[in-house]
């Protein structure tokens, strides 16, 4: 069975609450990620903010991104996993909270990586090698859920 250890990410960019977008925005940028955990002064995950948050909160506030906190946008929700979930779990909460990143935590739920979509379908592709552990029917499966539409359709159309 692969677990989440196997898989994640160990060198995980982060910022705090109390941070600037453009702080977020500019650590994004440069180490080419597209979300950040959001940690407390102990190192355990609060919350993520995406390079989406970033844009929509400058875009809804009208205000430069050195002026909105990681606060004011960070998800107000946080799902994590631990070392030894299987990945069939992190597999399983991508595609039911359709996130597609997942903060990894130790026994104190301090943050010690970051297991990602795109770490899942790395390994499928492995197992077209057939050297893994996901097939690429579970991948399809998994990023099929993660993209659905929340609200249905789009309401109306965009000018």
């Amino acid at each position: 069975m692969l677990h989440v250890q196997q898989l994640m990410t160990r060198t995980v960019h982060t910022c705090q609450p109390t941070d600037t977008l453009a702080y977020a925005a500019d650590v994004m940028w440069n180490r080419d990620v597209g979300a950040l955990p959001v940690l407390d002064e102990f190192g355990r995950p609060v919350a993520m903010v995406t390079d989406r948050d970033v844009c929509m909160g400058a875009f809804l506030t009208r205000r430069a991104l050195s002026q909105i906190r990681v606060s004011d946008v960070m998800s107000k929700q946080i799902y994590t996993v631990r070392l030894m979930d299987p990945i069939s779990r992190a597999k399983h909460l991508m595609a039911e909270c359709q996130v597609r990143r997942l903060p990894v935590v130790d026994d104190e739920a301090r943050l010690v990586g970051i297991v990602c979509q795109n770490d899942i379908v790395r390994e499928a592709a492995r197992e077209l090698e057939g050297r893994a552990d996901i097939s690429p029917s579970d991948v399809m499966k998994t990023v099929s859920a993660i993209g659905r539409h929340r609200n249905g359709p789009l309401s109306r159309p965009i000018r």
